[in-house]
């Protein structure tokens, strides 16, 4: 069992590597503003495996995650059945015979009852590369007689509305009733085959027909809409692990590329975390950052667990991700890799917002003159994503101009999230035991060539970039060599006159005491009192 600090992480560890979709409820406050209490939930394709109620979100989450984390082990280690994975993928021959036979239906229930259109739709999911949500329109009804009101969003399409005595209920209505409208838009679709127009052979979980879902099918075609703001951030806290595992091709022993759902592939990236592609998904027709790691152990999957935790205006924006047993082998992978005999490879991909608007490392080479009020502004931008990262106990470990990217409209995004750790408890006398010389060390402050340290390391790299925004080298040599002297905090006279007050903020954030340096909330607070830069809400 994780620590109970981590338990949340070390859950979606588990159903990342056990292939199953994993979806935390955004927790329920309730109670007095002045002692609130939180009530999380946690779902494994769609069953309710963990609930906690804490006075904090944090750690109610946490504690639903232990307990649904130690019933998955307990129902593995038992050997009770176990929850299936959203995607099971078999050979095509094997798909095959088992339809041909009649023998197996892995969407229909036992004796004869409903499908599980909950499952049918987790499975479309994978291999289209949907990324669905319930949206709850209502509830009405007495506290003990309950009807809720879902529909399923999957991008900016809304699907109709569905009615149910509970949420379950009203999920698998919900899903049936996308699955309806979804398939006129895939006649070859095998899967909807199974998916009857006949609504009123819809059966609940009592075996009651529903008229709440003819009512609703009624009109569906007006009521499947775009919503007019475009995708809205899910109200659920969802984690997909859509495309859990390489597609089979129709070809028996042929793996299909794990981006065979995405055209115009090019390459944007590539070092030892792996490589980053430009990709446009054959469907939305939008085009995303998809990054490509080898999974060697659980520190692999770190920048999921991170991304998925964090939604910030100046922080790349996390999608979702999958597991693939092949590398997408046109740039990635050498044959050596590929062909390895004995060792099986696995392969994580992560889509992820795409900014190709350039770094900030190219942006500061490139930089002719100096425009103080546009350097300042990125750096406000860049200390609101530390800032935030901060508040979240999470330690980015390799801030630098490279992973500072720009979106549209001059935005700031903090990227590249693989070597990010966690803080130590606010009642924690000690830094942690972490791992040392991680990160660029040309970036990196002293402190990380040891074994303890904290989030002050993500500071001193700031100190170095804000000095960077304000001065121009005449030479790629000339920067060579000054640069030890400046991460000594000795910086040239003529800045110092030119740029009196930021050069007295660089030196401290340069302090070889790490406990000397300001906080990324001081930094803000700094500025802001010295109106050199304008207070924004985040």
């Amino acid at each position: 069992m994780a620590s109970d600090l981590n338990c949340k992480g070390a859950l979606i560890t588990y159903c990342l590597r056990k292939k199953i979709a994993l979806k935390f409820d955004t927790p329920k406050q309730e109670g007095p503003s002045h002692d609130p209490k939180f009530t999380a939930h946690i779902y494994v394709n769609d069953e309710l495996v963990g609930e906690a109620c804490c006075g904090t979100k944090r750690m109610a989450e946490n504690e639903a995650a232990k307990m649904a984390l130690a019933k998955l082990q307990s129902q593995e280690q038992s050997g009770l059945p176990q929850v299936q994975p959203v995607y099971n993928p078999g050979t095509a021959d094997q798909t095959r015979e088992a339809e041909h036979q009649g023998s197996v239906d892995v969407y229909a229930q036992k004796n004869g009852e409903s499908l599980d259109y909950m499952v049918i739709m987790n499975e479309l999911s994978n291999k289209y590369q949907w990324s669905f949500t319930f949206i709850e329109v209502d509830r009405c009804g007495v506290q003990h007689a309950p009807e809720f009101s879902l529909r399923i969003k999957i991008g900016k399409t809304l699907y109709p509305i569905a009615k149910g005595k509970s949420k379950k209920q009203a999920r698998k209505k919900a899903a049936y009733l996308a699955l309806l409208e979804l398939k006129n838009d895939y006649p070859k679709e095998s899967l909807f085959q199974k998916i009857s127009a006949d609504v009123g052979g819809f059966v609940d979980e009592s075996g009651s027909e529903n008229s709440s879902v003819s009512e609703s099918t009624g009109d569906k075609s007006a009521d499947r809409r775009s919503s007019e703001n475009g995708p809205a951030p899910t109200s659920s806290n969802e984690i997909s692990f859509r495309g859990t595992s390489a597609v089979k091709s129709s070809t028996p022993g042929r793996l299909q590329s794990p981006l065979d759902d995405f055209d115009s592939i090019t390459k944007l990236d590539s070092g030892s975390f792996g490589m980053v592609f430009k990709a446009r998904h054959i469907v939305d027709k939008k085009f995303y950052a998809i990054k490509q790691i080898m999974l060697k152990d659980e520190k692999s999957v770190s920048e999921v667990k991170t991304l998925a935790d964090l939604e910030h205006q100046n922080i790349v924006r996390y999608y979702h991700s999958w597991i693939s047993e092949v590398c997408y082998s046109d740039w990635s992978c050498s044959s050596t890799e590929r062909s390895e005999t004995g060792s099986t490879k696995t392969w994580l991909f992560i889509k992820m917002e795409l900014c190709d608007n350039g770094t900030l490392k190219t942006w500061i080479r490139d930089m002719k003159t100096i425009e103080k009020n546009r350097s300042l502004e990125i750096f406000r931008q860049i200390v609101d994503g530390v800032a935030y990262i901060h508040s979240k106990k999470q330690i980015h470990r390799d801030i630098k101009p490279a992973n500072i990217l720009f979106a549209e409209e001059g935005k700031i995004k903090i990227a590249d999230f693989g070597l990010v750790t966690t803080m130590t408890g606010e009642h924690d006398d000690q830094a942690l035991q972490r791992t040392q010389n991680t990160g660029t060390p040309s970036y990196m402050a002293p402190e990380q060539k040891k074994d303890t340290y904290e989030n002050e390391v993500d500071i001193f790299p700031l100190g170095l970039i804000l000095f960077e925004l304000l001065w121009i080298y005449g030479s790629h040599h000339e920067k060579s060599y000054e640069w030890m002297k400046i991460r000594a905090g000795q910086l040239p006279e003529k800045f110092k006159t030119q740029n009196p007050y930021e050069e007295s903020v660089i030196r401290k954030m340069l302090c070889e005491d790490p406990k000397g340096r300001p906080t990324a909330c001081d930094l803000k607070k700094l500025f802001i009192e010295n109106n050199l830069l304008v207070s924004k809400t985040v």
